[in-house]
């Protein structure tokens, strides 16, 4: 009797079996920020979470809890999506006025938001999604830890206040004449005990505004990587020299503007910014600080 040949297959074969086989395999699973994240009590958080490999409708609900320290084995209902009676009672009234939020990014990502961090929210923060899959298959939630840093970030006028002649008034009211050199201190400090970087800048907004985003015009600042930038108006000063901006100790910054323009009049504030790097290696800013410096009054000549 001959010997048996084997049945070759179509070179093609193999792949569309791996192909059929592989369309009905799902792993769901849910990604969640890499812990621990530090952030600053009285200040706002966003935690990010998304789902993958699953079956379903395209818009997934999301559940979210809160494990603390002192009840490891606890789960605290935070919000739903799906659910506006799933918050527990130390949560309720934080959701109802919308302190503590989740926002749909799209259908399969949402991103919980809490607008001021309170010591008893630092836990382990639990992402959960209700399975739509016929099979039960990877992972349906995803942790991450929340540590809560006090608030030890310092802002305020150097001492002793600015050049120029001042006026007794809080925050002082100076005057400088037209190109005279102007100079500002502040003083920015935090004891924060991670390793945290300050960026600090000087803004300037029209006296008597009210301050914000909108309204302050930076000046110059150190970011926190020690690189000095100007405001677009400032740019040019920066670069001929007429504009300076160094760090004077471990704490103090000082600005010096050569040759005060009509238009250099107005409030100045000091701003500082305290960074931390996450384990994913991105930079996030946990506690901003403003003080005003002086109301400014430039002489023409």
């Amino acid at each position: 009797m001959g010997a048996l040949r084997p049945t070759l297959l179509p070179p093609s074969l193999p792949l569309l079996l791996l192909l059929m086989l592989g369309m009905g395999c799902w792993a769901r699973e849910v990604l969640v920020p890499e812990g621990p994240l530090y952030r600053v009590a009285g200040t706002a958080v966003s935690i990010s979470c998304n789902v993958t490999g699953y079956e379903g409708p395209a818009q997934q609900n999301f559940e979210w809890f809160l494990y603390r320290p002192e009840a490891p084995d606890t789960a605290l209902g935070i919000v739903s999506t799906k659910d506006t009676q799933f918050s527990y009672a130390v949560f309720k009234s934080r959701v109802v006025a919308g302190e503590v939020q989740v926002q749909r990014l799209q259908g399969d990502a949402v991103v919980l938001k809490i607008a001021r961090l309170q010591a008893q929210d630092a836990g382990i923060y639990e992402c959960h999604t209700p399975s739509t899959d016929t099979r039960y298959l990877g992972s349906y939630s995803g942790k991450v830890e929340l540590r809560v840093l006090p608030d030890v970030l310092q802002v305020s006028a150097a001492p002793p206040g600015p050049r120029g002649r001042q006026a007794p008034t809080s925050p002082p009211r100076m005057t400088v004449h037209e190109g005279q050199e102007l100079a500002l201190g502040c003083l920015a400090r935090t004891s924060t005990q991670k390793h945290t970087h300050l960026a600090v800048s000087f803004g300037r907004s029209v006296p008597e505004a009210p301050v914000g985003r909108s309204t302050l015009q930076e000046v110059v600042g150190i970011r926190s990587d020690l690189a000095v930038e100007a405001g677009a108006p400032y740019a040019e000063r920066l670069a001929a020299g007429e504009l300076r901006l160094g760090k004077e100790g471990t704490d103090r910054y000082r600005m010096v503007v050569g040759g005060a323009q009509a238009g250099d009049a107005g409030t100045y504030h000091c701003t500082a910014a305290e960074w931390i790097q996450d384990p994913d290696g991105s930079w996030a800013q946990i506690a901003e600080k403003r003080a005003v410096l002086a109301h400014v009054d430039v002489q023409t000549l």
